[in-house]
């Protein structure tokens, strides 16, 4: 049996026990298998697996009921973190009408980071979107996007707080048609605390990524940081 022991252990139980609720489909209130069954087959140590328990049960993916086991927590907002959807899509087709407004864009010299995040040139123009989430007046998704606007000049001419982003690229016969995407599970940044209403030291869901056109060129490198309360993640296990 092969045991993991290296410092991301925690992250590894953590995506076990949430590639494992979304491949057998899980609903709120079902339950999971038990600690030693998880251990023993994952190959996780039983410390280990508890504290990665114990952090899902902390921002209410599961529920730990003594003397009964591990239960799915209450159903919440779910995207799968690699699809191509924008956020406006995934709320339609879940029936639901998320807001979205614009707190902050700005236009800065694209530098060593960003540039090998978009395969751009140091020193490109670079946008930055910044908009926050808003589904029945409650804040749930703060959300940046960084595009080189050497390539997509048209990404300044719309209105943000009433058109999606991929609109704009849809308007110009750019499909998005794929992405690379990372979850983890981070505290939140003083700075945004108030943004999402959340308290200090609170924690969220954080994605990052880049999404590709039909050619294989990248158009947006995007974070997002989303309200672990109100949202969960479902992802396809890769290692």
């Amino acid at each position: 049996m092969k045991i993991y022991k290296n410092v991301q252990a925690i992250d590894i139980a953590i995506e076990r026990i949430l590639h494992f609720i979304s491949s057998e489909n899980l609903s709120s209130g079902e339950k999971l298998p038990s600690e030693r069954f998880m251990s023993e087959t994952w190959g996780i140590h039983r410390t280990t697996l508890r504290s990665a328990l114990k952090k899902l049960n902390n921002i209410n993916i599961i529920e730990l009921i003594p003397g009964r086991g591990i239960y799915v927590a209450p159903k919440k907002i779910k995207r799968n973190v690699q699809d191509a959807h924008s956020m406006t899509e995934t709320m339609s087709e879940l029936s639901l009408d998320m807001k979205s407004y614009v707190i902050n864009s700005k236009i800065i010299k694209c530098n060593e980071d960003l540039a090998k995040k978009l395969t751009a040139s140091v020193g490109d123009d670079i946008y930055i979107l910044q908009r926050l989430r808003v589904l029945d007046e409650v804040p749930y998704i703060i959300e940046f996007s960084y595009i080189n606007i050497t390539y997509y000049p048209f990404i300044l001419n719309y209105d943000y707080n009433k058109h999606s982003l991929y609109r704009a690229f849809s308007d110009h016969n750019i499909k998005i048609c794929e992405g690379f995407e990372t979850l983890k599970v981070e505290e939140l940044d003083n700075n945004y605390c108030d943004t999402l209403n959340m308290d200090h030291g609170s924690f969220v869901y954080k994605i990052s990524g880049v999404s590709f056109d039909k050619d294989k060129n990248i158009v947006e490198y995007f974070e997002s940081l989303s309200k672990v309360e109100n949202v969960v993640f479902s992802s396809r296990l890769t290692r």
